[in-house]
């Protein structure tokens, strides 16, 4: 699949939406099985599908909560950060936004998994693309408190954990264009 693909743009307006495949395809009326497969290159769209898939991915994107452009840019870019954090761990990325930071569920393992790579994402945006706290904050609909405190517990696993401090600084490189 080539970047200008019609499933890559349709991709990547879900991810700037902040939804999952789930709800993109959900909303365009195909299975989720379906869309994976198509955009695994398991054959080819009709379209029809495409089009309804687009114009669930308008919907959603206007119904996303960053408004300006650069916030948009920023919710994007730590959707693919998380992403590539989870390919790392061995988590599944769906799995992982399904949890909702807001629950605060901290007697669950799962939660608190998905908590703590969100952290890491968060951790690879700000060092790797150079994107400030206040900036993330306000694309991801969280306090600049939150943002510090977040980076701060990521900081000491750090300190603790050498292959976590690589990894992040791996994946810190790959989001600004080094190698990975």
């Amino acid at each position: 699949m080539n970047a200008q693909s019609p499933l890559l743009q349709i991709e990547a307006k879900r991810i700037a939406a902040g939804v999952s495949r789930e709800t993109l395809a959900g909303h365009a009326g195909v299975s989720e099985k379906h869309y994976r497969r198509l955009l695994d290159g398991e054959g080819s769209p009709r379209p029809g599908t495409l089009a309804k898939l687009r114009a669930a991915a308008g919907r959603l994107g206007r119904a996303s909560g960053a408004t300006d452009a650069h916030s948009r840019l920023v919710r994007t870019c730590y959707f693919a950060a998380l992403t590539l954090v989870c390919q790392r761990a061995g988590a599944d990325p769906a799995e992982v936004r399904r949890h909702d930071p807001s629950r605060r569920a901290t007697g669950d393992p799962a939660w608190l998994q998905a908590a703590n790579l969100r952290r890491h994402a968060i951790v690879v945006v700000n060092q790797g693309l150079n994107v400030a706290q206040g900036e993330i904050a306000r694309a991801l609909a969280m306090t600049p408190a939150a943002i510090c405190v977040a980076m701060k517990a990521v900081e000491d696993q750090r300190d603790a954990d050498p292959d976590l401090d690589a990894m992040l600084d791996e994946l810190s490189a790959a989001m600004n264009g080094g190698e990975w």
